[in-house]
């Protein structure tokens, strides 16, 4: 919190700093993920993201944090809300992975192909398992040191009834995820890599 405190002061004195726009995008959704963005930056995580993009639109990082700042407004807005702004996301994940496929260990990759796996399929949005299996697989492939990218793969694998393979991917999630590495975020991810193992557990047991 003291750090957005920090970036919007910086942005206040100098509207034109995209660095400090880009700080405080990244802040903004650090405490969002947490649950814990103050009352005071409520509504302003995707201004300071346009912001940064406006003044650098080069900027891999830039783009990337504006995309993590209307992935995670689409995870809490109403359905309606949220339909409308996948095609905006899906466009700026593009564009990241034009700029800088790598960035964040492919994160742009995993974060289209999870939108893609889990958005409902077209007329109502953009859902698409085979080119979501595709983004996960690639990712997980090229990237292979990023936990997430396969655990991700993993649950495209389950959606493709692909059930050996999903285990085998989430074994290799679990040799990645490494607290001493990821603190917090390894807990969370362990958790919801066990909601994926009881789906394919009860995937399994219907067969």
């Amino acid at each position: 919190a003291e750090s957005a405190a920090a970036a919007c002061k910086a942005l206040s004195l100098d509207p034109g700093d995209g660095e400090a726009a880009y700080l405080a995008t990244r802040a903004c959704n650090w405490l969002t993920y947490r649950d814990a963005l103050p009352k005071w930056l409520e509504g302003d995580c995707l201004t300071f993201g346009e912001i940064a993009v406006e003044v650098d639109p080069n900027a891999a990082r830039h783009h990337y944090q504006l995309a993590i700042a209307i992935a995670l407004q689409v995870r809490s807005a109403s359905v309606k809300s949220a339909l409308l702004n996948i095609g905006w996301l899906v466009s700026v994940l593009d564009r990241v992975i034009e700029l800088d496929e790598g960035l964040d260990h492919g994160g742009a990759l995993r974060t289209l192909g999870l939108l893609y796996l889990r958005a409902p399929p077209w007329p109502t949005s953009v859902g698409d398992e085979e080119r979501a299996l595709k983004l996960l697989q690639r990712a997980a492939t090229q990237y292979d040191e990023h936990p997430l990218n396969h655990l991700f793969y993993a649950e495209a694998l389950l959606v493709d009834e692909r059930e050996a393979e999903a285990r085998e991917a989430l074994a290799r999630f679990h040799e990645r995820n490494v607290a001493e590495r990821y603190y917090w975020r390894a807990a969370l991810w362990t958790a919801d890599a066990a909601a994926l193992e009881k789906r394919i557990r009860d995937v399994e047991g219907e067969l």
